[in-house]
């Protein structure tokens, strides 16, 4: 069985119990998933519909992910940003000091702008002298496009909370539902 890390990870109950794995490099010069399924006898690999249509693989097994809620993300860098479609949502990144409190305040405005935080996930930055407490960055998706008033609203207040905040504007997910087993 051949997967990238994150399709194992979001299909970890049924290849469990259902195979051995072996994980592929993200590196784009080594073959994906679907391209060992595709030479090697015996081999599946997790991977999306389209990638197994365009290596003429056959689906073994379909809806094989833990949880029917999970999402893949792609980020679409454009020069202009999406025009609203009622169904989006706002990426931003937040970088904050390390101090008790400084991520409950810096985000609060979304509680009372009525704006749904549905994932946030912190990395320290390396921007600080190994001697003192590194700041954080914060990568935060919220409902809601950047151009909705309550939305507007909250990240200007957000910003004034924080030391730095990008808006990377609305993404784009891939229900995981569409991971399939391939052979």
């Amino acid at each position: 069985m051949y997967s990238k890390a994150q399709a194992l990870s979001q299909c970890r109950y049924w290849w469990g119990r259902t195979c051995r794995r072996r994980r592929s490099s993200r590196s784009s010069r080594r073959p994906q998933p679907p391209e060992f399924a595709q030479r090697e006898p015996f081999a599946a690999a997790i991977a999306s519909h389209p990638a197994g249509e365009a290596y003429g693989l056959n689906v073994l097994a379909a809806n094989i992910e833990d949880q029917s809620h999970n999402v893949t993300r792609f980020a679409v860098i454009a020069e202009r940003a999406e025009a609203r479609t009622g169904n989006d949502k706002t990426t931003m990144i937040i970088r904050l000091s390390n101090e008790a409190g400084s991520l409950a305040k810096a985000i609060a405005p979304f509680e009372k702008n009525d704006v749904n935080m549905t994932w946030i996930e912190s990395f320290p930055t390396a921007e600080v002298p190994a001697d003192r407490n590194p700041t954080y960055l914060f990568f935060v998706d919220i409902e809601g496009h950047a151009d909705d008033e309550n939305v507007k609203r909250a990240i200007e207040q957000v910003k004034k909370r924080c030391d730095r905040l990008r808006s990377w504007g609305r993404i784009r997910g891939v229900r995981a539902s569409r991971k399939l087993r391939y052979s």
